[in-house]
């Protein structure tokens, strides 16, 4: 609902529920890959998130609909 990591791309809110789509938020779920995961959104759109790993790599991810590669950042701690 909230996340889903296949196929070598992180989709971020793919199936969120009606009543959670006004406003909410997650943080530290974790995805495929050793991806770290923080989100929020607002009207079931993402407002912002945040991809971590121990070592900082490209990553596919999926956010409003639309498909980029960024960076993961590095995970605190690390």
């Amino acid at each position: 609902m909230l996340l889903q990591s296949h196929a070598g791309e992180i989709a971020l809110l793919p199936a969120c529920p009606k009543a959670w789509a006004k406003q909410g938020s997650f943080s530290g779920l974790r995805a495929r890959g050793g991806f770290t995961v923080d989100c929020a959104w607002k009207d079931g759109k993402v407002t912002t998130y945040r991809i971590a790993s121990v070592v900082p790599r490209e990553v596919r991810i999926r956010v409003n609909g639309q498909s980029k590669t960024i960076k993961s950042e590095r995970l605190a701690n690390n």
